[in-house]
Formats: structure tokens, sequence, C-alpha cells
């Protein structure tokens, strides 16, 4: 029986050394006694989309600036001209993350998208833009006002500011894409929006609206846009998504010390104005301190839940992960500050 089971082995020893010479992957000893050792693991693709707006500044100075060095990840920027199309790449984990509005991350994830929210895009970045001949909010009420999705930030916002009232103060909520909302407020279709400063800016600009609330005035800790990723991503390649958050962090703070050098470079990809720009900075609109707070996350979906845009299905706990993100801020001098 000793000499059957050593002659055995000797015979699977020796399989193990023929078999790779002859191209073939199995291994008979690694299977009668455990698994065979892992290869390690190739660096991984990593394609991140953005839709262009000047929400997502942000991955386009990434891929500029940090990409061409990254060691832990292949990276590749993909521009999308839609948001649903975005989503739908999501879906089907086309792409490993995005540059996208929390609230539609929160509505694909209780469609069961396998995704977390690792940081965020801006702050202070949507404003309330009104006819000139709107004085107060009051003045809006039974009037018709624009946002570009209803489960989206700005209608928390206008929630927020009639005093969560979940009626909005008997104001017609309607959807609209952005770049029609300036037409529709010349016309008299609507007396209101809103939308992402830059929009507000150019009606602003022009002496065709005025700006009745900024974003930091009805909500301090805003969470409009946020970078998330696929979750299995993030549990194959935790030093990747290091990298990436080290990264994205770095990109927002250098957007806001190096306005004048931002604008021009990523034109290419996103077409900004740079008056117009320059005035949302002058608004508050800030790259820099782009950590997620479950608090504010949880308003965030609570408050779309009243209002009936989303189911109240999901656990908010497990669409955040900051772990990558607060070791960014503690173990960098620079960023620190901004954490």
């Amino acid at each position: 029986m000793r000499k059957a089971l050593l002659l055995f082995l000797i015979l699977a020893l020796a399989s193990a050394q023929v078999y790779p010479a002859l191209g073939w992957d199995w291994n008979i000893f690694g299977n009668l006694f455990g698994s065979k050792p892992e290869e390690p693991e190739k660096t991984p693709a990593f394609w991140l989309g953005y839709v262009a707006t000047v929400h997502s500044i942000d991955p386009v100075v990434l891929d500029k600036l940090y990409a061409p060095n990254f060691e832990e990840q292949k990276s590749k920027l993909i521009k999308f001209g839609s948001w649903d199309d975005l989503l739908e790449a999501l879906r089907s984990s086309t792409i490993q993350g995005a540059s996208l509005p929390a609230a539609l991350d929160l509505k694909a994830a209780e469609e069961g998208v396998p995704i977390q929210i690792v940081a965020k895009s801006h702050r202070h970045g949507n404003a309330l833009i009104v006819a000139n001949s709107v004085s107060s909010i009051d003045d809006l009420k039974g009037q018709r006002v624009a946002v570009p999705n209803l489960a989206s930030t700005h209608t928390v916002l206008l929630y927020r500011a009639l005093g969560n009232d979940t009626n909005l103060g008997g104001i017609k909520l309607v959807e609209m894409a952005p770049e029609d909302m300036a037409a529709a407020l010349a016309s008299g279709d609507i007396k209101g929006y809103v939308a992402d400063q830059y929009i507000g800016a150019e009606n602003v600009l022009a002496g065709k609206a005025k700006w009745l609330r900024r974003s930091q005035d009805v909500w301090k800790n805003e969470t409009c846009c946020v970078l998330v990723l696929n979750k299995d991503f993030i549990a194959k390649y935790p030093k990747a998504v290091q990298e990436l958050t080290d990264g994205y962090v770095g990109s927002g703070f250098f957007i806001d010390k190096n306005h004048n050098m931002t604008v021009p470079s990523v034109a290419d990809q996103i077409p900004i104005d740079k008056r117009t720009m320059d005035e949302c900075f002058k608004w508050g609109i800030s790259y820099a301190s782009l950590r997620p707070t479950r608090t504010d996350l949880a308003y965030l979906y609570d408050s779309l839940v009243k209002l009936k845009i989303l189911k109240g299905t999901l656990d908010i706990n497990s669409t955040l992960n900051d772990t990558f993100i607060s070791r960014t801020y503690k173990n960098n001098e620079l960023l620190a500050p901004c954490g």
C-alpha cells in the first residue's frame, strides 16, 4: 500500500512538471492536496466614467495630472453623453467607477447596482436661479420650477429652502435638461430653476436672471456629486483604490488652488467659459474637502424618500466607504487641513 502511494505521488509530481511544459494549466498535485498558489494579479484596467459638466472637473484633472503616473492600475477616462448611459455602464460593469450625482447613485443602489461612494466631487456647487421679477421664495409658490432630475440634490435644496415641506409650498416641480432652462426662464415657461452654478451664472451675468439661494445658504454640507466605485473592484484592488482616491482628492485641491490654470486645461473635454466659471468660484463652489459623511448622505436619502421619489429600501451604510479618503487626508500633510 505504501509503495503504491509513493508511486502515485511520484507520478503526480512528475505530472506537475510535465503539463506546464505542454501548456496545460492543470496541476494534479495541487488538486489533490490543495489549490495551487495564486499567481500575482496583473495591474487592473480601471475605466472611470463622467458626463461633461463643471461638477465633473475632478476626473478630467485626475486623468491629466495623476493617471499617467499610476502604478496600481491602468486608468482610462470615458466620457458619456447622458447620465442614463453612464448608469447603464455601471450596471453592466463596463466601467468600474464614475463621477455622478449622489441621488442617482442612491437610486441605482436601490436597484441593486453594486457601487459605493468613496469621495465627494465638489462642495457648494448649486443655486436657485429665478426670474428678475421674483423677490422672495414665496413668489415661487404655485409656479413652475425646474430641476435636472426629480431624484437630485437640487430637489432636496428646494425642499429645504421651503422649510422641509413635502408639498414644496405648492410649487409645480418639473424635470428639464439644464441646457433648456435659460430659454424656459426667458419665455416664462418656468419662474425659476435649481441647477449647477455654472448654468445659473451664465443667466445672471447676462442680466436675464438672479440667484435667490446658493446651495451653502440652504444646506452647508450639501452632498451633490460623488465618486463611486464598483464594490468588487474595491474589495479586489484596495491599493488601486487608495491610489485613485489620493489622486482624486489631490485633483480637487489643485483645482481650488489653480483656477486660472485648470479651466483652459480641461476645455478639450469639458467646454467651459472662463468668465462664467470665475463667477462660480465667487459664488463659492469648491473642489477641496471631499470627505463624504453618513449624516448628510442619510439626510439626502431620507428627504428623497419623504418626497416619494426614492423607495426607502436602502441601508445607507452600505452605500458609503470612507476608509480610503480618511487615509488620504491622514497621510498627506498638504491635504490634511482640507479633510
